[in-house]
């Protein structure tokens, strides 16, 4: 979450200092850090969308992503592990972690003075 805070936090502070006047760095800036920090975001859609789209394709793909994250979730709430469960588990709980990161961010503004530590 303090890493996923502290990406925010740059977006938020370098994005606007960025503006149009070198469009590689803005490419670069946008495409490692922006990208992956709104990411969660991007699922949620892809699963909406995939359960609104009426062809059996996308059927077949809402399904699987639902059994993806059950499973995830499925390990988080019991003490089974294993390889089955291990890459479900990370996924969600490394997205839930830029979610929060996010909320922190939000809530303690764009001040870096605010931006606390915490200990591993």
């Amino acid at each position: 979450m303090r890493i996923s805070q502290g990406n925010f936090q740059q977006i938020f502070l370098l994005l606007p200092a960025l503006g149009l006047k070198d469009p590689r760095a803005l490419f670069v800036f946008f495409s490692h850090k922006v990208i992956r920090a709104f990411q969660p975001i991007t699922l949620l859609g892809l699963l909406a969308t995939s359960a609104l789209l009426p062809a059996w394709p996308f059927r077949i793909f809402f399904l699987l992503q639902v059994l993806f994250y059950l499973l995830g979730l499925l390990a988080l709430a019991t003490s089974l592990g294993g390889r089955l469960l291990a890459l479900p588990l990370y996924f969600l709980t490394g997205n839930a972690a830029i979610v929060l990161g996010l909320v922190r961010q939000i809530r303690q503004g764009r001040r870096p003075s605010r931006l606390g530590w915490e200990k591993s």
